[in-house]
């Protein structure tokens, strides 16, 4: 399938003991939540040979709910993060992330346009950011920068409609014929009296 590529590219510094976080949001910022995007591909690179952790989540919208885990069915309702990738201690990272193959996404109901506001979307349209959060903590004494570059891919086409379908139209009926007048016949009518007396 045809897709459209935008490429984006971000440099953090990340002072010593401390952490730093990046939100990408899912959203083309022309379009709104009509022009969700179909994936997402990042690579992360720690300048100078140096490390850091990273953690990558996934923001869903308010209204969705990201599904429970075993052992953890309280915990997924009271916050909307789902966590696609944590390493620690690496120089490297990639990722993908594609909402309508991911299994972590909880389902989307498409007639169900309340937390989306997109009708008829898919999961995707419950994805608000995905965030990046650098963890430099460890580190105490060294700075580092890092360099982000996030590949957005889109579909080709135009963007799912924000207006909800139109309802089928009732049938109108014709209103009666007059006996013994042709269809299609125009009635002679005299005009009112409009003199006054």
């Amino acid at each position: 399938r045809d897709t459209r590529l935008m490429a984006e590219r971000v440099r953090l510094s990340i002072p010593s003991g401390q952490r730093a976080s990046h939100r990408l949001l899912w959203d083309d910022p022309q379009l709104g939540s009509a022009g969700c995007l179909g994936s997402l591909e990042w690579s992360v690179v720690v300048l100078e040979e140096l490390t850091v952790d990273l953690q990558v989540s996934l923001e869903l919208r308010r209204g969705a709910r990201a599904p429970a885990e075993e052992g953890q069915e309280g915990q997924a309702g009271a916050n909307n993060l789902v966590l696609l990738q944590e390493v620690t201690r690496g120089r490297t990272f990639r990722g993908t992330f594609d909402p309508e193959t991911d299994a972590r996404m909880p389902p989307a109901d498409p007639a169900d346009s309340s937390a989306t506001g997109v009708v008829g979307a898919g999961p995707g349209s419950l994805v608000e950011a995905v965030i990046f959060d650098f963890n430099n903590a460890f580190s105490w004494f060294t700075e580092k920068e890092i360099e982000l570059v996030a590949l957005r891919v889109r579909p080709a086409g135009p963007p799912p409609s924000l207006v909800a379908p139109l309802l089928p139209r009732d049938p109108v009926e014709l209103p009666p014929r007059r006996a013994g007048q042709p269809t299609g016949a125009v009635e002679k009518r005299e005009p009112p009296p409009l003199a006054v007396p």
